[in-house]
């Protein structure tokens, strides 16, 4: 390449007069072929590992869970995990990349108890690294959802722990995860990041089982008042 070029974080490079190209969702790489018009745009090598079939959910569900499991964190409720649309999440925005990508609900009766199966809702075709970020962080909510008293968490906290959940499975499957892991830290976010950064040194002293025991019961002070910096 002779002329000016810019490069990205993970080395790839793209010439400087594509800059008015749409940039791929994911990793901001130009994107020389038009998406459809419903479609996001993403570059080749993002789509290689598109997550669009339910052989490939089994595969990182069952990961995440085996992984999960020995670590002391078992979901105890029916799960069922559906691939979606981007426009299920509303309006797409560039800038969105640490959440807003997956979607955990379910149903209370009684004393907050859960009544019937927990529903997880992740993004159709997202990056494999990515879709294995956004399954690991709803699987942090949905550990929170067994509790009766977890709903008293301040959203932060609930984001935080979802976040670090995810940042400990990232860190354990080496797959092509550090630029995730590294905007998930750095995250300017006052909810995802700054609840991120609450409660990851609380993970990393106790272990994410004790976290969550303490915050299933409704206790913060596990999570001391020293959140982690920035970057």
């Amino acid at each position: 390449m002779l002329g000016p070029a810019f490069q990205l974080t993970d080395g790839r490079v793209w010439c400087a007069m594509h800059a008015d190209l749409p940039r791929c969702a994911w990793c901001d790489l130009p994107v020389v072929r038009t998406p459809a018009s419903n479609d996001l745009p993403v570059c080749p090598t993002c789509s290689r590992t598109a997550v669009s079939s339910a052989r490939v959910v089994r595969l990182v569900k069952d990961q995440l869970k085996q992984h999960m499991a020995s670590l002391g964190l078992v979901v105890d409720r029916p799960t069922r995990i559906s691939l979606v649309h981007w426009d299920a999440f509303g309006p797409w925005s560039p800038h969105v990349r640490s959440h807003e990508l997956g979607r955990t609900s379910w149903t209370f009766v009684g004393d907050r108890v859960v009544d019937g199966p927990i529903v997880v809702e992740v993004l159709r075709n997202l990056p494999l690294p990515r879709f294995r970020h956004v399954l690991a962080h709803e699987f942090g909510h949905a550990a929170l959802a067994c509790s009766a008293r977890s709903h008293r968490l301040s959203l932060r906290v609930q984001e935080g722990f979802a976040e670090a959940t995810a940042v400990v499975h990232l860190q354990d499957s080496q797959r092509d995860v550090d630029r995730i892991v590294d905007d998930l830290l750095a995250n300017p976010d006052p909810v995802y990041g700054a609840g991120l950064r609450l409660v990851l040194p609380a993970v990393e002293r106790h272990g994410l089982a004790t976290v969550l025991r303490a915050l299933r019961a409704g206790d913060e002070q596990v999570l001391g008042t020293r959140p982690r910096a920035a970057g």
